[in-house]
């Protein structure tokens, strides 16, 4: 196992906290809201400067939360940040968006390294398609191929999600109709 980060030398620094905070829960029996995420969300929402913290599953769903905060969906373009963790990716793709990634070279030289494509409604199926309920939330899997691309120094990863990529894929102006009539 290759480790990414030492998770014990962090551990042992919070360790008291966490174990307590767990046990608490623990003997609540309330895994899910309760007031271990009301402190913590309070806590964050001060430690902030906010009114309001909410505690999500994830970083994944975290940034799902924010794009659907914002009104991003199906159709919009997303940008992500650059040496961004591959879920960050797949944030954007459930909230309804491609993802392209790319090598910003240090002087800022763009090279697009792989892309893909899916319409929304061909999600489940190529052949039959099912169309979107506004408000839900669905999931997509998006066939970025093999690749192997070695990065150097100074280079950054950037993953770029858009509703389009036109002139390269038909344009989607999100009628319904079927596609290549519309």
């Amino acid at each position: 196992m290759i480790g990414l980060v030492d998770i014990a030398a962090r551990h042992a620094r919070v360790a008291a906290d966490v174990e307590a905070a767990a046990l608490r829960v623990l003997r609540s029996g309330c895994y899910v809201g309760g007031e271990e995420l009301q402190r913590l969300e309070a806590e964050v929402a001060s430690l902030q400067g906010r009114t309001h913290g909410i505690g999500v599953a994830s970083g994944t769903d975290a940034v799902l939360l924010a794009l659907q905060a914002v009104g991003v969906g199906a159709g919009d373009e997303v940008i992500i940040p650059a040496l961004s963790f591959c879920a960050t990716a797949g944030a954007g793709g459930r909230a309804g968006a491609r993802p392209v990634v790319v090598d910003v070279q240090p002087d800022g030289y763009i090279r697009n390294l792989q892309d893909g494509i899916i319409r929304a409604r061909y999600r489940d199926s190529k052949e039959s398609p099912t169309f979107l309920t506004p408000g839900q939330v669905y999931t997509y899997t998006i066939d970025l191929w093999a690749t192997s691309y070695l990065f150097r120094p100074g280079h950054q990863i950037r993953v770029e999600i858009s509703s389009s990529n036109f002139p390269r894929f038909d344009r989607n102006p999100n009628t319904a109709a079927p596609s290549g009539e519309d």
